[in-house]
């Protein structure tokens, strides 16, 4: 046959050939990331009281272990889009994972409250990748029976 006859296996992509529990796991495990982004950027609002009496610092300081993770989960957001669009969505959140675990290992062994924050904000940059790709992938893996049609 011709090199230049496409079968059907080259127009749909792999995944729509795996099973669909291997599907469902993987959209499981992009919602689990999402949750685990979200919640660690904002959950340590109800750990303030003993990370005041921990670190010795007061309300007005405790408020940069938010704000400046909050602004590194949005700034992620913009370079992670465009680096996924170079090496791909796989690579991509797969480097952001290691970084994510990396500052949150980080964030556990932090001794000072400027390394708290610090390691929050390396952590909650990584976390905006999967806020903008998380719905790119789940849109790309599901069926085409349920896609938005982009007329």
């Amino acid at each position: 046959h011709s090199p230049y006859t496409l079968s059907l296996h080259d127009a749909l992509p792999i995944y729509q050939f795996w099973p669909a529990y291997i599907r469902h796991l993987a959209l499981a495990n992009i919602c689990i990331m999402v949750f685990l982004a979200n919640m660690y950027t904002a959950g340590i609002t109800t750990g303030f009281g003993a990370l005041a009496m921990e670190f010795h610092v007061d309300n007005a300081q405790l408020v940069d272990a938010i704000s400046y993770p909050v602004l590194a989960l949005g700034a992620g957001n913009v370079i992670w889009t465009p680096t996924a669009v170079c090496l791909g969505k796989r690579p991509t959140i797969i480097a952001a994972l290691i970084v994510f675990l990396t500052g949150t290992i980080w964030s556990i062994k932090a001794t000072t409250f400027h390394s708290l924050v610090a390691s929050r904000i390396l952590a909650c940059f990584a976390g905006g990748s999967i806020d903008s790709l998380g719905p790119a992938i789940v849109s790309g893996k599901s069926s085409p029976v349920y896609r938005i049609s982009r007329r």
